[in-house]
């Protein structure tokens, strides 16, 4: 399919439910067999009251979703605010397999987010690199383990920066730093690291949580 000159308009946001309705698991599970050979759109604007929320100069997809099997082969979106391109699969047996790819550049208000990330799967192993390069340079690696506790560690670093070029233009702050690093499972968790304010290192030896019910110690 190939399609130009689309305008969408939104109406107010609905409002949300009352009743919660009974949690089903999450899967794959296509409701229908679906390939995808290739789709472009071009020429659209998404807006709400009359104010445009994002207008695309071009988009392509060609991917498929049949059974537990999700296959991008190509998704590419090209928009005066920026760009976004990903790849990747993904398939469900016992766990979740698959990798992915991607790289974004997309102005939000009058920051620009730029970037790429890296996801893989194998077995019970998951995990998930992220490295931003504006509006600060930043890399994120987070492992997970595909289990009920679902067990993960992260390492974030950011090289010193200087946070009024993009960030915060008023601030008092001439430049800030991290290395911080944490391991836990969705009951609890530990982290630690240093923080570099105006030249100043904050070293923070641990931070700990747990969290019991709907309370997080």
């Amino acid at each position: 399919a190939e399609v130009q000159g689309v305008s969408v308009m939104l109406g107010e946001s609905a409002e949300p439910k009352t009743e919660q309705e009974p949690s089903e698991p999450f899967t794959l599970q296509a409701p229908i067999d679906l390939v995808v050979e290739r789709f472009m759109l071009s020429d659209a604007v998404v807006s709400r009251a009359e104010a445009e929320l994002v207008r695309v100069e071009s988009a392509e997809f060609v991917g498929s979703w049949v059974d537990k099997n999700i296959a991008v082969e190509r998704f590419e979106v090209t928009s005066p605010d920026g760009e976004i391109e990903f790849r990747g699969t993904l398939r469900e047996a016992r766990t979740y397999i698959g990798d992915g790819s991607g790289r974004f550049r997309w102005r939000v208000g009058e920051s620009t987010y730029a970037g790429t990330l890296q996801a893989n799967a194998q077995g019970h192993d998951a995990g998930l690199n992220i490295v931003l390069t504006a509006p600060l340079g930043a890399t994120l690696n987070v492992a997970l383990e595909q289990s009920d506790a679902l067990p993960w560690k992260f390492v974030l670093g950011v090289p010193s920066f200087d946070p009024r070029d993009e960030l915060m233009p008023d601030s008092s702050l001439e430049s800030l730093a991290a290395d911080v690093r944490g391991e836990g499972t969705l009951e609890r968790g530990v982290a630690s690291g240093e923080i570099v304010i105006n030249g100043e290192p904050l070293r923070i030896e641990r931070i700990a949580f747990e969290r019991a019910e709907e309370a997080l110690d």
